[in-house]
């Protein structure tokens, strides 16, 4: 059996999912790969020993990186590193909404995606742009636009213009009637 490998601080003991140190999920070791004339490849530029990897220098342009073996300066990828996010969801009265790459604004305007639904009389408390849902990579968040009547998580009010982390769960009102629930990833 391959030993495990914080990919941050290298083997650790085995029967562990995680490395005790930083609570990184540990991966199998990965075999070992022949020596190869160099292993890495560092910017030519004079004074620069930056590592090229696969978008060159780090500092300088030198337009296509040299190429080098399989191992040349690319960090394994952790756990902790950006994954592509599906969007969230956020489900409110009429149905759900999708927050993914676009934020999405909420209010009585006409350049809101939701206007239409909150024409009815009983949401003339919501201003025309009252807040937005706005995702970050796995995170979401929500943001009152100054907002007469308030935006609010889990019934405490948030400050204007302050982006918040909703999590899945979490209620959101927008003014005194209109209700979100946080229902997380669409699939």
């Amino acid at each position: 059996m391959a030993s495990l490998n914080c990919p941050l601080h290298g083997p650790q003991p085995g029967g562990k999912k995680f490395c005790p140190t930083c609570m990184e999920e540990l991966v199998p070791d990965e075999p070992e790969l022949p020596p190869e004339a160099p292993s890495a490849v560092v910017c030519p530029e004079p004074g620069c020993d930056n590592l090229l990897g696969p978008t060159g220098c780090p500092v300088h342009s030198l337009g296509a990186p040299p190429a080098a073996g399989p191992a040349a300066a690319v960090p394994r990828p952790t756990t902790r590193d950006p994954r592509p996010s599906a969007p969230s969801v956020v489900e409110f009265p009429w149905g759900p909404v999708e927050v993914g790459a676009r934020a999405v604004a909420i209010g009585r305007d006409p350049d809101c995606p939701v206007a239409a639904e909150l024409e009815h009389d009983r949401y003339a408390n919501v201003s025309r742009r009252h807040a937005t849902l706005r995702q970050d990579g796995p995170l979401l968040y929500v943001e009152d636009l100054g907002s007469t009547n308030g935006t609010f998580v889990n019934e405490r009010r948030i400050s204007d213009h302050e982006p918040v982390l909703v999590r899945p769960g979490d209620s959101l009102r927008f003014g005194a009637t209109l209700r979100g629930v946080v229902r997380g990833r669409s699939r």
